[in-house]
């Protein structure tokens, strides 16, 4: 595929602002910890997890007709630093075109200690795409999946629901090395 069609790819593929979904094999992250822990709170609330992308429009070549992601895990860092994970049904598939074409998706409600957040890490355990031409691949995420960053503040308070929006950033998720399709999501 042209450099030039790797937009194309992105955007249908980056559409994968369902970012907040976690459950992955690994549970180990950059910091050494596990994910486990507490809020500044002592109680839970509700988080709600809305997932977009920009509306564009594709190449006429060959462009991802389909970019399903498998949200494996999601884990919220509170302001002490501690990673929690949040607890919700997952995996979950996400198709990142339909984010991209403007759509939204929204994650199993998920639980998490209350208290106030900076980031979510959302880990990806699977990236099926399809091309306009037919062709289907499966892409080889790294050990523990891709793990997409997203630095947002929110609070969870008991008995609220905290809505965290991602949008998914098409513009270099996807590009093409030696015939091999490269995965690298992106949110904000």
């Amino acid at each position: 595929m042209r450099r030039s069609q790797l937009g194309s790819l992105g955007l249908g593929a980056l559409l994968l602002t369902s970012l907040l979904a976690g459950g992955c094999s690994h549970s180990d992250f950059m910091d050494g910890s596990s994910g486990s822990g507490s809020g500044t709170g002592t109680g839970t609330g509700r988080v709600r997890v809305v997932m977009g992308g920009p509306a564009r429009t594709a190449e006429a070549d060959r462009t991802i007709e389909s970019a399903k992601i498998t949200i494996a895990r999601i884990v919220a860092r509170n302001l002490d630093g501690q990673l929690i994970e949040v607890g919700m049904q997952l995996p979950v598939s996400v198709d990142l075109i339909t984010l991209v074409q403007g759509g939204t998706f929204e994650l199993p409600a998920g639980s998490l200690a209350v208290g106030s957040y900076d980031q979510l890490t959302v880990v990806i355990g699977a990236l099926r795409v399809t091309l306009s031409n037919g062709t289907v691949s499966d892409v080889d995420p790294p050990d523990g999946g891709w793990m997409a960053i997203v630095r947002t503040d929110f609070d969870v308070v008991e008995d609220e629901v905290a809505t965290v929006n991602l949008h998914f950033r098409p513009e270099h998720a996807f590009k093409w090395t030696q015939g091999q399709l490269e995965f690298d999501p992106q949110f904000d």
